[in-house]
């Protein structure tokens, strides 16, 4: 593991790119009708932001034992979400789950829902 001597030094830097990176997932996702655009962004966007927390978990990490806790956690809410939230074909909303059970028909609009957004 590569650890930063200061790693304080990067922690502005992280800051503005999370929120930065949660602001335009949000008014993208918010603004885009389209919705086999927005299974396509969604899906990119959840590996690209895995692969970042991932690249800075590896970055500051301490030891490999810290790694692999966050890479396990990583990996299982990727999965979480690729498996529970819904894209409705009909208005294009994000549908999330409750109690872990994936949504069957979308909340704005009623439709029935397809199974995964990465189909």
């Amino acid at each position: 593991m590569d650890v930063a001597n200061e790693p304080n030094q990067f922690f502005p830097l992280l800051v503005v790119g999370w929120v930065g990176l949660a602001l335009a997932s949000t008014l993208t996702l918010a603004l885009i009708k389209s919705p086999p655009l927005k299974r396509k962004l969604f899906r990119w966007g959840s590996f690209g932001t895995s692969a970042l927390l991932l690249a800075l978990a590896y970055q500051f990490a301490k030891s490999p034992a810290q790694f692999a806790f966050v890479l396990v956690g990583v990996v299982l809410l990727t999965w979480l979400n690729f498996n529970l939230v819904r894209i409705c074909d009909t208005c294009s909303a994000l549908v999330y789950p409750r109690y872990f059970v994936p949504p069957a028909f979308c909340a704005k609009c009623g439709a029935p829902l397809t199974k995964s957004p990465i189909q």
